[in-house]
Order: structure tokens, then sequence, then C-alpha cells
């Protein structure tokens, strides 16, 4: 009887393992009688079926929920919209959310889940969930198996920093709505298909957290017309395929851990510059592939690039780099619309330029109609392709140097010259008249010519399309001497006078070998280093003879002072006559003679783009003052002074000679004095100044003349602290001065 009973009771519980909406009362989910078996509970699921007929589907979550599991078992209409009617009515499940049907259905409540992560299964991508609700208290994460999971904010996914996990066996995904950064890893858990699908193309789901694996060869596809925005490390070794949208990367590590990458119909974006060796292929289906690098960044592709299915054409757009320096066999065309292609090794493609992009590198391509730019090599270097069409609207650009190498095109068939330009690009240096560049050279024919030719320089050149009359290249004539300065920006002081001098010039001295080598050298050198080396060719060294010049001016003007000077520091009339320290008439009328020798040495640091020197003066001066009266003196005199300067820096020397005559006037009185100096120097400088660049080393020797002429005005006044009553000391004088 017992087991009877038991039995009966674990029929009856299986019965009622889950509980049907129907909706037949209403749309509340506390309302037992819209609901098969009550209002589920743990452990009975909450189901709903494909019941059709109109019956609601959207059901108000009028009070807290919880089941053991939500299953959705509709294979038609109606899809379920289970929404609180207050923020606080939350949904709390046992076990999983789980799909039966291919039905896509949406959960507007706050999810609570405490068991780990919270499952999520369906069907496949036709299984497909919409949470909108602030899911933190999902503890673990959720994992999604066969489902696309739509959601807006990461937030929805459950507590911060959990991962959400893709292990499904067949296809897994993320539907993100809204631009969001999602601050989680992702982990791929299996080898079939994981996705990550942004329909709208003006959504961007950032991933702050990495995409790894917990299976090994892992796969990851994009879909959909917006944006992922890589932004930590991928690791992942199965297949990344591109199939919609755009993919942003900004280093190699965001490109998955695997060895190849298959863009299909999408872009692949570099917003930063980086390299990788992985192989790239091409699918034609349902778009043509773009490589996007933003402007001022580049992408060097180091690895094969290759057709995935049929032939592939691949577009070049932003305004960066492309760097082609690996393996190319995709047999489609290529479109450079925006920004740089470098192709720096075999590329069999034919290329296109449009307006604007540029072509470059020192590889080789099919045939290429340029309707941009193209400048072979990397700086100086040459490109072959196997025809060239330079339409109206082109440029070539031509970098060429002094030296007579420049750029080159080779062109296995013939090309075709629609006009366009040719824009010269000198690179700094002396140009000679005769020197030659041929730049396009083809196998079967030149047809046409350059409409218009544009220089970097004042030069004068010229294009000659050789053979006469059946042109198989073009060739580069210079016809007139110029000269290229580097680019430095604005110069200012003596560099730019310097610089302005040496390239004002007119005839260019071409037949002076001194100043060929030393311009050439000069522009040589790095920017930093010519605006030295233009300070290094200025005279401003020079001015050191005119601060020498001042200094003995100064020096030698003292003695012929300090005679008027010390008759008032020591006045010995008026030591004399204290009473009356004006009479002195006995000294008026008197002259008296004097003589000096002087000696000064001098260091002086480099400033103001100068050179330091070091300076030893060596004189001596002679003279006489007269005193008029006891207060008035006239005083002259005459000197020679022999000054020596050594400029630092091993830049020479100067030796002066220089004659002196300065008369004065000065007057005294007891408690002070004032003299007038007018003093005149004739210079003669004899200067070695030693010219040292590469190829060249030179003294450059200067004799010439100056002439000083210094005004004096000197003064002073003493605090006597004697009086009539003091002892007086005939050979010292008590004062202030």
């Amino acid at each position: 009887m017992f087991l009877r009973k038991l039995v009966v009771m674990a029929m009856t519980t299986a019965l009622v393992s889950a509980s049907d909406w129907s909706g037949a009362v209403n749309q509340d989910w506390s309302n037992a009688g819209n609901w098969s078996a009550g209002v589920p509970s743990p452990p009975v699921d909450a189901r709903f079926n494909a019941i059709g007929g109109g019956s609601p589907n959207t059901i108000n979550l009028d009070t807290p929920g919880s089941a053991l599991s939500i299953i959705f078992n509709s294979f038609d209409n109606p899809q379920y919209i289970i929404t609180p009617t207050v923020p606080a009515n939350t949904l709390e499940i046992n076990d999983k959310i789980s799909f039966t049907d291919g039905g896509a259905h949406t959960i507007n409540a706050a999810l609570i889940y405490g068991g780990g992560s919270l499952v999520i299964q369906g069907i496949g991508v036709a299984s497909n969930l919409t949470l909108t609700g602030d899911n933190t208290a999902v503890i673990g994460g959720m994992t999604i198996n066969d489902v696309l999971l739509s959601i807006s904010d990461d937030i929805q996914l459950g507590t911060p920093n959990t991962p959400v996990k893709m292990t499904g066996a067949g296809i897994s995904g993320l539907n993100p709505t809204s631009s969001f950064a999602l601050n989680r890893n992702i982990e791929l858990g299996t080898t079939a298909t994981s996705i990550i699908d942004i329909v709208n193309a003006g959504v961007t789901l950032t991933t702050n957290g990495s995409i790894t694996e917990t299976v090994g060869g892992a796969p990851l596809t994009k879909h959909g017309n917006g944006t992922l925005f890589i932004n930590a490390p991928t690791t992942f070794t199965g297949l990344l395929t591109i199939s919609e949208g755009i993919y942003s990367a900004a280093t190699n590590t965001q490109l998955g851990g695997g060895p190849t990458l298959v863009l299909r119909g999408a872009t692949l974006q570099a917003r930063d510059s980086f390299s990788t060796n992985k192989e790239l292929r091409l699918d034609p289906i349902p778009l043509v592939p773009n490589i996007e690098v933003l402007t001022g960044k580049s992408l060097t592709l180091t690895g094969t690039v290759a057709d995935n299915a049929g032939a592939a054409q691949l577009n070049k757009t932003g305004g960066g780099t492309l760097l082609l320096n690996g393996i190319n066999t995709y047999s489609g065309p290529t479109n450079v619309q925006e920004g740089i292609l470098s192709v720096n090794s075999a590329l069999p493609s034919i290329v296109n330029i449009a307006a604007g992009a540029r072509l470059k590198g020192i590889g080789s391509t099919g045939a290429v109609t340029n309707d941009g730019i193209i400048a072979p090599g990397n700086s100086i270097g040459s490109m072959t392709v196997a025809s060239y069409t330079h339409n109206a609207g082109a440029t070539f650009e031509l970098e060429i140097n002094a030296a007579g190498a420049g750029d080159v095109l080779n062109v296995t068939n013939g090309a075709t010259l629609n006009g366009g330009t040719l824009s010269v690009l000198a690179t700094p240096g002396v140009y000679i008249p005769g020197t030659l560049y041929s730049f396009l050279v083809t196998g079967t024919g030149l047809t046409g010519t350059f409409g218009t030719v544009i220089e970097n320089a004042p030069g004068d050149v010229q294009v000659n399309y050789l053979p006469l009359g059946a042109p198989t290249f073009a060739q580069l004539e210079i016809l007139g001497a110029f000269i290229v300065a580097p680019n430095v920006g604005t110069l200012s002081g003596n560099a730019r006078s310097v610089q302005n001098y040496l390239f004002s010039i007119t005839p260019f001295p071409t037949d002076n070998p001194d100043f060929l080598n030393v311009i050439t050298a000069l522009l040589a050198l790095s920017p930093e280093d010519y605006k030295k080396g233009l300070i290094n060719l200025s005279p401003a060294q020079f001015g050191a003879l005119a601060q020498q010049n001042l200094q003995k001016s100064i020096t030698f003007s003292d003695p012929y002072v300090s005679s008027v000077e010390q008759r008032m520091w020591c006045d010995r009339c008026a030591l004399l006559s204290p009473d009356k320290p004006k009479s002195c008439p006995t000294e008026a009328g008197q002259t008296t003679m004097w003589g000096t020798a002087i000696g000064q040495w001098l260091f002086q640091d480099s400033v103001e783009g100068q050179y330091g020197y070091r300076d030893s003066i060596y004189g001596i001066s002679i003279g006489a003052t007269h005193l008029f009266r006891n207060n008035l003196m006239l005083s002259g005199g005459f000197g020679y002074s022999y000054a020596s300067l050594d400029w630092k820096q091993g830049k020479g020397e100067a030796n002066t000679n220089t004659l002196y005559i300065a008369p004065s006037i000065g007057y005294s009185e007891l408690n002070y004095f004032v003299n007038l100096l007018l003093q005149g120097g004739f210079n003669w400088h004899d200067v070695d100044r030693k010219i040292r660049y590469t190829g060249v080393s030179r003294t450059a020797h200067n004799t010439h003349m100056s002439y000083d002429l210094l005004a004096r005005v000197d003064g002073g006044y003493k605090f006597r602290l004697l009086t009539s009553k003091t002892n007086r000391n005939m050979l010292f004088c008590y004062e202030i001065q």
C-alpha cells in the first residue's frame, strides 16, 4: 500500500514538473488561472508554448517571480515578452533558460541566479533571446549555447567582470543592439561557430576584456554592419572570420591567436600602427573586402594574402598606409581608394589608383591605372609594373638627388601618358646642369607626354622622351644649377642670414670646388645639424673682436681718469690749508707726467650663437695732466696694446695691434669731482679662421682695420670724517669714498 502511494506521488510530481502559460484570465504572472498548474516556482519550470489564437504573449511580471527554468516551446508566433510592472519585480531562475523552438523572445525583468554561470540553451541562430534588465545578480555570468543573445549593456550579462561563455555545438553568439563597452572576457568553449553579430551600422561594441578559448581551435566570426572595436588581447586559436561591418584592431594580438584571418566582404580597420604575419584570405562574397588604415597609421602584412573563394578584390581605404611585404597571390584587382598602398613584394593584381590616393614601394604589380599619385620606391627607388596608364588628373612623383639617382618606374610592356603631372621632388643638395634621370622605362613603347612639370625647387629642368620619334623612356634633364635646402622649418638669426645669402648667389659658382664641397657637406646633414652647420659658416665669431676692442678701450681709459680722481681723494692742498681748503695757488700751472703698464686675461663662454674664446691683452700708456687752476685739469695721453684672441673648439685665432689717443678734462672740488674723456683707438687685426667640413679643411686668413671711439664720463663724491681739530697725518687720508 505504501509503495502504491509512493508511485502515485512520483507520477503526480512528474506531471507537474512544468506549468504552462495560457493567459486564460489576463496577462499577470501572479494569477494562477493563467497557468496550467498554478503559478510556477522551483522545482517547477515556467513553460511558454505555441498557444496561437491571439492569446496574450506579453506577460506582466506583477510580483517577483521564480522558476526552476524558463522554457520557450513556441515554434511559431506569438513571441513572448516578460516585463516587470515595477523594477523590483525580479525573475529568479534556479537552472537555465532554454529554447525548444526557433523563436525570438524577450525578458525585460532583472534576473537572479546564484548557481554559477546561467546557461541559455537554444537550437541555433533561429533561437534569439533579448535581455534588457540589470542582471548583476546573475553571480557567475552567462553561458550561451546555440542561441543568439541580444543585449544593449554590459550589466545584462551578469555580475561585472564575470565571463560570457559560448559553448554550443551549433551557432552561439552575442547581438549588441546599441553601443557599449563589454568589460568582461569572452570565453570560446567550442570548435563550432561562435559569432558576434552587430546588426546596425551605427552600433559599436568595444571589448575591454580578452577573447579567449577553453578548448583549442575555437573560431570566431564577426557578423553585421556594425563595428567590433577590439581593445584587449584575443588568444583563441581558431579561424577569425570578418564577414560584415568593421573589425577594428590596434595590435596583432587583437587579430586572434590563430594563423589565418578571413576577410569576407567586410572591413579590417587598423587604428594604430602594427605588423602581422597572419595569412589573410580574401572572399569576394557578398562584397569587396576592405582594409582601412587610419590617417597617420600603418599596417604591414608580411604573411600571405590569398583568394579564399573565387577571384577576390581588395579595397585600400583610410588615410594611412598599407604595406604589402609578404606573398600576394589573390587574383582580383587592388583598388587604392584612399591613403597609401606600399607594395614591397610581388603583387600580380592589377592596381587602380583613385584620385588623392597613392601607390609606392619597391615591389612589382600587374597593370596600373593611375588617377591619383604614383611614387616609385621608398624614398628613392624603383618599382616594376606590367603596364602603366597615367590619366589627366594623375601625378607621377619623381624623387631625385644631386648625385644623379632618382626614382624609376619600370614598365614591362607599354606606358600611356594622357597628360597629368610630373612632380619633381629634389632632395637637399647642389644640382649641376647636364645631370640626367631616366625615370620611366618601358619594354614596348611610350605614348603621349606629361601635361605639366612642377618642382619643389627653383631649378630649370625639362623632360626628354627618347629615342626621338619612337620613345621607350622618359628622362629628366637639369638645365640650370640650383640648390635645395633641407626642410627644417623656420630659421632665425645667423642661421637664416647665412642660408639666405648662400642660396641667393647668382650665377651659382659651380666652378668653385671648395664652395661646392662645403655646400654639399652642409646639405647632407640632418635638420638639426644643418642649423648648426649654418651657424658654423656664419661670421658670428668675429663678434669677439668687437667685444675685445671694447674691453681694451675701457682698460686703457682708466689711467687718464685716475689722475683727477686721486687729486680729490687725497687733496694735499686741503690738508695743508684746512682753513682755506681751496687755496693752493703754488700748484696752479703745474704739469704732471705719468706712465702705466697694463695686462689683462679674459675667458668667455659660448653665448648667443658665438663661440667661446680666451683673450690676453698687454700694453702701455703714457700721459700728462696740466692743472690750469686749483680745480680744473686737462689731461692727454697715448697708448699701445697687443691682444691675442684664441677661439675655442679650434675655430681659429686673432692678433690685434692698437694705438690710442685720449684727451680729457676734469674738475675737482674738495668733496667731488667730474671728468670727461674722449678716447680714439686704431686697430690692426690679423685673423686666421679655421673652416672644417667634410672634405674641406681650410684656414681663411684676413687682415683688416677697425676704429673705436670711447666717450667716458666719471664722477665721485666723498664724505670727509676729518675736522680742523683732528690730528692730520701727511701719509694717510681718513675718508669714506
